[in-house]
């Protein structure tokens, strides 16, 4: 197999979450990475998935939507489920410890397949049981995490890493409607390992998660309570129930 591009997509009562986004950014890593071929449409992916979960009756959890380009130049796609991790309630009331850890991506924007990062930050993870690990380059910028997006608060605005340098998540779009909406200040710059002393509060987002407070980076401790991360978990399961209320009138889920 050569290089491959994916989305984990996370199916909610047999509903897959925001795929409309999810095939949209495949199509755009299909792009980057030059696989030939063309993304399914959301009407015919649903309808794929709708059987394998009838198929499997598993109505929740993780699939893994995965195209290739095939050595006679032909491309194929795989549809699966795969083992998914959710915090537990309480680390959305106490939130999670997150690593920091040296690594740049080559090509942020597409979502790759088996990259170098990811296998070396999984170890790493493994090693210092920290929940994520946030991703820093050789300037000292905080870009990501390693299957995540990441948000501060620093003197009452929110900062994340810019479009360019980071994957740009499902649910990081989604947060930055809620921040737009609820007429917080959106700083698009990457903070720096030294910023991180002047960090107040921090929430990581991503496909399994959603949106969940970090407790601390390491040794630097934040205050996980803090109400414009609340605000702002509230704002985006709102955004979800929506979804999923919205999709139920127009498919035949199981719950």
């Amino acid at each position: 197999m050569n290089q491959s591009v994916y989305e984990v997509i996370k199916i909610v009562g047999g509903i897959p979450l925001f795929i409309e986004d999810h095939l949209e950014r495949l199509a755009h890593s299909m792009e980057l990475t030059q696989i030939n071929g063309t993304a399914p449409g959301s009407e015919t992916m649903i309808a794929l998935i709708q059987t394998l979960c009838n198929k499997n009756q598993v109505f929740f959890g993780n699939l893994e939507l995965m195209f290739f380009n095939t050595l006679s130049g032909d491309y194929q796609f795989l549809l699966g489920f795969i083992a998914h991790s959710y915090p537990a309630a309480t680390d959305y009331l106490h939130g999670i410890g997150v690593g920091l850890f040296l690594s740049e991506r080559n090509q942020p924007n597409a979502k790759v397949k088996n990259t170098e990062t990811r296998i070396k930050a999984n170890q790493y993870l493994k090693e210092h049981n920290y929940y994520e690990v946030l991703l820093y380059n050789q300037l000292k910028q905080i870009t990501e995490g390693s299957r995540s997006n990441v948000f501060f608060i620093k003197n009452g605005q929110v900062y994340t890493a810019p479009d360019e340098l980071v994957l740009k998540g499902i649910s990081r779009k989604y947060v930055i409607q809620v921040i737009q909406e609820q007429e917080l200040e959106l700083v698009e710059k990457a903070l720096t390992l030294e910023d991180l002393s002047g960090v107040e509060a921090a929430f990581l987002c991503g496909t399994s998660p959603g949106v969940i407070p970090i407790r601390s980076i390491e040794q630097h401790s934040l205050n996980y309570k803090n109400l414009v991360v609340k605000s702002i978990m509230l704002g985006f399961n709102f955004k979800v129930q929506r979804y999923l209320s919205e999709s139920s009138k127009t498919s035949h889920p199981h719950r």
